[in-house]
């Protein structure tokens, strides 16, 4: 339940009450207590005394909960979708068999093209919690140790 709703059903319960919710600080404390606890968290180091401001403040913590959800679920969702993309080209691969092109052939010699391009995840600390992001890096053949 938003607190907006929380609101709505509260005041409509407070005509019931009246007697619990006499004065402003007293109907502050009840609003206070029925929030849940990551909101309630939040706004309770205030000590409120305007039921108006506490309502202001506990929505503004209620769509900033929401917002960092909402990213974080953006963020796993594209992390499962590159996911299933590295998977399936690993795949893929796996099926094609090896490629000629790419890798040594021979004693000190390179087969493939002057810079061979990989893919790969890589944790990003961007938001405050690791995700893995994709990255393209390029690799030159004197970068590779000659075998043999």
């Amino acid at each position: 339940m938003s607190v907006t709703q929380y609101e709505h059903k509260f005041l409509e319960l407070s005509h019931y009450a009246p007697a619990l919710v006499a004065d402003q600080e007293e109907r502050c404390q009840r609003f206070l207590d029925g929030l849940r606890p990551e909101i309630r968290h939040s706004v309770a180091t205030i000590d409120w005394n305007v039921f108006g401001n506490l309502v202001e403040s506990a929505t503004r913590v209620d769509l900033s909960i929401n917002e960092q959800r909402s990213r974080q679920d953006r963020g796993q969702k594209q992390s499962a979708s590159n996911l299933e993309v590295e998977e399936s080209s690993f795949k893929n691969q796996r099926m094609r068999g090896p490629s000629s092109a790419g890798g040594p052939v021979g004693k000190g010699t390179w087969g493939g093209s002057p810079q061979q391009r990989t893919q790969a995840l890589i944790p990003s600390f961007s938001h405050g919690s690791p995700e893995m992001e994709s990255a393209t890096t390029f690799l030159s053949p004197s970068r590779w140790q000659q075998c043999g």
